[in-house]
């Protein structure tokens, strides 16, 4: 079954591809992944001749590949083999980020035609630049169109889009490593229990097992031996006890595979059996020879929970198998043709690549058919075959070969082992890791880079300038730091939406790489913040640097086709004149930037000692609350404004007598609480959350500041996110002990709901606290929300998805403010008060 029939409506991709080229100078064809078409070519048969004889299928293969699952990056730019014939992709993804398609959209650009080279009759022309306008609104009205009405895609396709995790890279290695090791043992000459011992062993420690066994049935079938073992604590091994046992005892010798996970459903037979030795969970593996069950590898995690996951499973099979072929091999009489068959039939159904050398460098003794998948390419066989004959007799492992030609990574494992016939051999194991080292990469590439603009980020500036003020240091020169904030961001955020508002950020970002190019480097410090470091050997070209930035920012920008003003303030600093350290210096460049922005806008100030004590003080203000969401926002907790009613629905009169009557505890706070306004007794709902700042800086600041400079320095939703995640645990608790009603309300910021992956943030939190989705209520409220209400209401369709109830604009008012009671009560307050 097509599943991307199902998700994506054909005649409706047909129809808005229609209206597209029908009114604007584009031509358009749509394809679904892996790559089959969705509509027909939107033009005339002689157009789309004439497209088709200038955009190869490889080029729309490769725009169609180039798109990645959760990427940002919705249009990419393709190839035709003349240069005024302008051709685009165009994702089309779903709620998820999923790539289900793409349209591939062809312009042919007037002004690029040379001369004596001519379009058909007919042919619509257009412009680079209308070119670029047309296909900046066909890309976000797509994206609106999918994210409304785009379908869950299917399990296995969800299966096949997860992204490799970290962790997931560093198991990718050591399983390698470990498989590697196994089968060098396949021919060892010690004895079978020495052999399957070490493996045991290794299978163990990757797998961190606190036992592993390999049982054997004697002739009587009444006993058991433990024929070898792996004890991961051996003073609290249960290995010992299966020396005692008869084999009556053990439930899972029955002839079959039995995989007893920490949460399983357990027969009695099995429960007893694991409460008795401590067994949280094992996986229990037959060996047979000629339909007789003659061992078990067993694999036994104790006192500790463990879900196995599927290639945990598919790792303990592998080791089972080649215990197995082991077993085969010493009771086939050692003979060679049967020990070749052994291997093959083991080898040949890996993952991994194989390759068995003989020590005098001639053609392989024996490869498996993924190595030959792996290893194609004429050039890159010659390039491996001469890298092999270069290692050294003992072990390595090598985690960056690379094939030049396939351009794909290899991680590598070699060891010397003796071939079954006697001779001195080599066995290298090769695993792709290309997709691995390229997540690695770009994770990298993530880590210090600002994910809107482009430029590195704070993290990235601060490594590189400590670089920088040691390299001025010893050379005995000074370097530069240019602090520039955009005076009018918030205005042009505020008035037309955080929409134009990124728009703005990626123009003065790319304005300030274009200034600076190779003679500085640039930074997104936070926010509307950026950061420009000139190294001490550009020194000499720091006032024209300064100069052209002030020059550039004073010039409107060109944005949706409107023009825009928005200046910039600067603060400049000299390290080491204007600071030693890191921390001195930061303070002066606020202090710098600060007294810019008191001056007319587009000022640039230059710091000196004689700048103002207040200056001081904000900028330790914003220095603080950075470095509080830099350690993980713990400083940030949550206060609660209690939500009551009156006992017959209506909401509860926050007098001051009812504020003052509430203080007492218990049931008599809720008597008083109901006497005060008007009789009816007042019923708490839940509460409100508001933010605390725990500090030991001597600061001022009301919540809305800091709420305020969190916006302002780009931190908000780290904030955001850490309030939320003491709410709902707070709630938790009270649902859990007496209060299964009680509902948690949070306020979020704008940003932080447009922030990347904001509804996927939010869910976890939830579901990492506990808490029933029902009793979470989430509110965005202000001007800024108005503005954004189709990008917001996308988000906010997600996050209720999973059961939450989102409130925006009016509906909070109308539902919320009613019922505050005005009081803020920390935690241990609200819970002496409503859950006595």
């Amino acid at each position: 079954m097509n599943t991307y029939t199902e998700i994506l409506d054909n005649q409706i991709l047909q129809d808005l591809q229609d209206s597209y080229v029908s009114t604007l100078p584009v031509y358009a064809w749509c394809y679904g992944r892996p790559y089959h078409p969705l509509t027909v070519f939107s033009g005339s048969k002689e157009e789309e001749a004439y497209f088709n004889g200038h955009i190869s299928e490889e080029t729309k293969k490769i725009i169609l590949a180039s798109f990645s699952d959760g990427d940002a990056e919705n249009v990419i730019l393709g190839d035709a083999d003349v240069p005024y014939i302008t051709v685009c992709g165009i994702a089309i993804r779903d709620t998820a980020g999923k790539t289900l398609g793409a349209w591939i959209f062809a312009g042919v650009c007037m002004e690029l035609l040379g001369e004596g080279e001519r379009a058909p009759e007919g042919i619509a022309f257009t412009t680079t630049v209308e070119f670029d306008h047309i296909i900046t609104l066909i890309a976000k009205t797509s994206r609106l169109y999918f994210a409304a009405h785009g379908k869950s895609v299917s399990a296995d396709e969800k299966l096949s889009g997860v992204t490799t995790t970290e962790e997931e890279l560093a198991d990718e290695r050591a399983r390698n490593a470990a498989i590697g090791s196994i089968l060098t043992m396949i021919e060892s000459e010690n004895d079978f229990g020495q052999v399957t011992s070490d493996i045991l062993s290794i299978a163990g420690k990757y797998m961190h097992l606190s036992d592993a066994l390999l049982l054997r049935l004697d002739a009587s079938e009444s006993d058991v031996d433990v024929v070898s073992d792996y004890a991961g604590d051996e003073e609290h091994s249960v290995i010992g006890h299966f020396l005692k046992m008869s084999r009556e005892e053990i439930p899972f010798l029955t002839g079959r595979e039995y995989t007893v996970s920490s949460d399983s459903i357990m027969p009695d037979t099995f429960r007893d059996f694991f409460r008795k030795y401590g067994i949280t969970a094992g996986v229990f593996l037959p060996l047979s020879h000629d339909r007789q069950t003659q061992m078990y590898v067993c694999f036994v995690m104790r006192h500790a929970a463990r879900k196995w996951k599927v290639r945990e499973l598919t790792f303990l099979n592998e080791v089972k198998c080649v215990i197995h072929a082991l077993l085969s091999a010493r009771m086939r009489d050692n003979s060679l043709a049967g020990a070749y068959a052994t291997i093959d039939g083991v080898l040949e159904n890996g993952a991994e690549g194989l390759v068995v050398c003989g020590e005098d460098k001639e053609e392989y003794i024996y490869t498996n058919e993924q190595f030959a998948r792996m290893i194609t390419d004429p050039k890159d066989k010659q390039n491996f075959h001469e890298y092999v004959d270069a290692l050294k007799e003992n072990a390595i492992t090598d985690e960056g070969y690379f094939a030049d030609v396939s351009k794909r990574w290899y991680h590598v494992h070699s060891a010397p082992l003796r071939w079954m016939d006697g001779r001195s051999v080599r066995l290298v194991t090769l695993y792709d890791v290309t997709e691995t080292k390229r997540y690695e990469q770009k994770i990298e590439e993530q880590a210090k880079t600002d994910y809107l603009t482009g430029l590195y980020n704070r993290q990235q500036f601060e490594r590189d300038l400590k670089i920088a003020m040691k390299d001025a240091y010893r050379s005995g020169d000074q370097g530069s730091f240019l602090y520039i904030n955009l005076d009018d961001f918030r205005d042009v955020n505020g008035e037309y939406g955080h929409s134009l508002g990124d728009a703005l950020l990626k123009e003065a970002a790319r304005a300030l790489t274009n200034i600076c190019k190779a003679r500085a480097t640039c930074y997104r410090i936070g926010g509307d913040e950026f950061g420009v470091l000139v190294p001490f050997y550009e020194y000499t070209e720091l006032s024209r640097l300064v100069g052209t930035i002030q020059r550039r920012f004073e010039q409107s920008w060109s944005l949706d086709g409107r023009e825009y003003l928005c200046n910039m303030s600067m603060g400049v600093v000299c390290f080491p004149k204007d600071g030693e350290d890191m921390k001195t210096l930061m303070q002066h460049a606020d202090i710098a930037l600060l007294a810019a922005k008191e001056n007319d806008p587009g000022t640039v100030e230059w710091y000196s000692a004689k700048s103002r004590e207040p200056d001081i003080a904000h900028a330790a203000f914003e220095n603080a609350l950075r470095k509080a969401t830099e350690d993980g926002c713990g400083a940030f907790v949550a206060e609660y404004e209690p939500l009551l009613k009156k006992a017959d629905g209506r909401a509860a009169d926050a007098a001051p007598e009812a504020a003052s009557a509430s203080r007492k505890a218990g049931a008599d706070a809720a008597r008083a609480a109901g006497n005060a306004s008007g009789g009816a007794a007042a019923v708490c709902l839940g509460a409100k959350a508001h933010l605390k700042w725990k500090t030991k800086e001597l600061l001022n600041e009301d919540r809305g500041e800091i709420l305020s400079a969190a916006e302002r320095l780009g931190v908000i939703a780290a904030v955001d996110h850490r309030i939320l995640e003491d709410a709902c645990r707070h709630c938790r608790y009270w649902n859990d002990f007496g209060e299964p009603g009680y509902q948690i309300y949070v306020r979020l910021s704008v940003q932080t709901l447009l922030s990347p992956k904001a509804a996927a943030r939010i869910r976890s939190i939830i579901d990492e606290c506990g808490i029933n989705p029902g009793n979470v209520m989430l509110g965005v409220k202000g001007e800024a929300a108005a503005r954004e209400e189709e990008r917001l209401a996308i988000v906010c369709e997600e996050i209720a998805k999973a059961g939450v109830k989102v409130l925006r604009g009016q509906g909070i008012a109308d539902t919320i403010d009613p019922l505050l009671s005005g009081e803020i009560l920390t935690g241990e307050e609200f819970e002496a008060r409503y859950m006595a």
